[in-house]
């Protein structure tokens, strides 16, 4: 799964876009955390004007070929982008920016396969959030299926403290009283 997420970050971030002061930028992406609601909630965060987010959900699991360690799972990931736009004052302006960063995430995204996904990237949606402020919200759906491999044939090992601790899906054990 990071692999998956590595490899859409650098997709995404690898987008030129021109900002409202004309200047050229990559696109800024990192995993959504809710980031738009929190702005709206006045929890400012230090956001470029125009980003993307990636949030992925697992649909669901399946070990492949019975006592495999392979898990294919069908995810769906949403990209979200976020735009903000300030309406000058007593109009209505219309800002149709965001569909130009969809264009653009949409063509980054075309034919997309990570090396740990079986399928390419399935856009199966779009929605915008129309009833917004000055930051537009538009979310980009995708599905597709990924497998991972669990390696040491079930025997998970953690990279980071404490790194003596090892677990046996195949045996039934009790874990001391801590």
């Amino acid at each position: 799964m990071k692999q998956l997420i590595t490899e859409l970050k650098s997709k995404l971030n690898n987008i030129t876009i021109v900002t409202q002061d004309g200047i050229n930028s990559n696109l800024f992406a990192i995993l959504w955390n809710n980031q738009i609601e929190n702005q709206l909630n006045g929890q400012s965060l230090a956001l470029p004007n125009i980003c993307a987010f990636i949030e992925i959900i697992v649909d669901s699991s399946n070990a492949v070929g019975g006592n495999s360690y392979n898990i294919q799972s069908d995810i769906t990931i949403n990209i979200h982008l976020q735009h903000t736009h300030y309406n000058t004052e007593f109009s209505n302006d219309e800002n149709l920016l965001v569909y130009d960063l969809r264009k653009l995430v949409i063509d980054s995204l075309y034919g997309f396969k990570s090396n740990s996904m079986v399928a390419t990237l399935d856009k199966t949606g779009e929605q915008m959030d129309f009833n917004h402020s000055n930051i537009y919200h538009y979310i980009i759906t995708y599905k597709t299926t990924i497998r991972e491999q669990i390696s040491q044939a079930g025997v998970f090992t953690l990279s980071q403290p404490p790194t003596q601790l090892q677990i046996n899906v195949n045996e039934i054990q009790q874990l001391p009283n801590l």
